[in-house]
């Protein structure tokens, strides 16, 4: 193994400090569980320490906040039961409920199947169903292990976030995240230009250079590509401040451009359809990393793409390797 450079061995001094420092953070902002039930089957579940046994169980419990809700209850059949009302399932519940429910239930009294072919649910007599098959599931959350195995994975997974949010990188990451400018060299210094295509900020023609012409007449310039760290973004402007490894640049979007990498992402969550989940939040936040190809023109750098040429002008730098040679790139999501 090569000896480390002095830059490397403080970094690994700060994060030895940091990981001392979160272990303590972390117990004492979740203290151990000494019980464990139901109710702490959703949290249970997200950790991923539910055993292989109890896997078709937990389908169960998911069907059941599916097919349960308001919007799924069939008023007229249920009267004003709260407890015994009947729920239509949609085709993805039906789909389920023939393929693992419906041989252990009985028809006309668990559930009924309607002239249109499609079926009605009894919600007490799924849960008096659930029940039986969670009476194994329930010896297994008394066990003294499982109570062990919960709290570790709890405490593992609150210091991995606050490892992933606060202390992965470099010293130049923590400077950008804690004060907004590089004391240290920029996080993207070491970049292989050669590998990603890359010309320094101030090595750029100051003003396009025409290569050619489209159908409508219009000039088409030489692109280049630029990347940096985001500073500050004026949406009024359509205007991203992007500090490059050799100088700040302010980065010119059209008005459909800057919304579409500046805007929220979300998608339906399986398990709630009428909840949604933030999947991808603006590209625009201080301290992301960009990769972007365009053209400059003064003080200004203009993305653009020409057709299949250069399909995506703008991509998120999601990883840097600890040498900064090698990045992660990712593309902006669709929304569903």
């Amino acid at each position: 193994m090569p000896d480390l450079t002095t830059a490397q061995k403080d970094t690994l001094h700060r994060q030895n400090i940091m990981k001392q420092y979160i272990v303590a953070v972390t117990k004492k902002k979740n203290p151990p569980k000494t019980k464990l039930t139901m109710a702490n089957w959703a949290s249970i579940a997200s950790l991923g320490i539910i055993p292989e046994e109890f896997k078709p169980i937990a389908r169960l419990v998911n069907y059941k906040t599916y097919v349960f809700q308001p919007q799924n209850r069939d008023a007229e059949l249920s009267g004003d039961s709260k407890t015994n009302g009947w729920y239509r399932l949609d085709r993805i519940a039906q789909n389920f409920f023939e393929n693992n429910l419906q041989s252990c239930l009985s028809p006309l009294l668990d559930y009924k199947y309607e002239d249109d072919g499609s079926v009605i649910l009894s919600q007490k007599s799924f849960s008096k169903y659930l029940n039986e098959q969670l009476i194994p599931v329930k010896q297994w959350l008394n066990q003294p292990e499982t109570l062990d195995k919960y709290n570790k994975a709890m405490w593992n997974e609150f210091a991995q976030n606050v490892w992933a949010a606060s202390c992965t990188g470099s010293i130049s990451k923590w400077e950008m995240d804690a004060m907004s400018f590089y004391y240290h060299e920029h996080e993207l210094a070491h970049v292989d230009p050669a590998v990603y295509r890359l010309t320094p900020w101030t090595k750029l023609p100051p003003e396009p250079v025409v290569t050619g012409y489209s159908k409508g007449n219009s000039p088409q310039y030489q692109l280049f590509t630029i990347v940096g760290t985001v500073l500050d973004k004026n949406s009024t402007r359509h205007m991203v401040t992007l500090l490059t490894p050799d100088g700040v640049a302010t980065i010119k979007f059209y008005g459909a451009m800057f919304a579409e990498y500046d805007k929220q992402i979300s998608v339906t969550d399986p398990m709630h359809k009428n909840k949604k989940k933030i999947v991808e939040r603006s590209w625009f936040q201080r301290g992301n990393k960009l990769i972007i190809t365009g053209f400059r023109r003064g003080d200004m750098f203009y993305p653009r793409a020409y057709g299949r040429s250069s399909p995506r002008p703008l991509g998120l730098i999601t990883a840097v390797s600890p040498d900064g040679k090698r990045i992660e790139i990712t593309y902006r999501r669709k929304e569903d």
